[in-house]
């Protein structure tokens, strides 16, 4: 679980630092790219636990 944790806060602050470089559409890139990683991330962990 603690890596997972780590993983989450460092992609946030990924996206954060995106939202600060780039403006609103960085903002938007970010949270499309978060939510398709997020969903993949969802799906494999379904996969793992039957």
């Amino acid at each position: 679980m603690p890596n997972k944790t780590i993983v989450a806060m460092a992609c946030v602050t990924a996206i954060s630092i995106t939202c600060i470089l780039n403006g609103l559409n960085g903002f938007i890139v970010a949270i499309s790219v978060g939510s398709i990683s997020g969903l993949g991330g969802f799906a494999l962990g379904k996969l793992k636990k039957p």
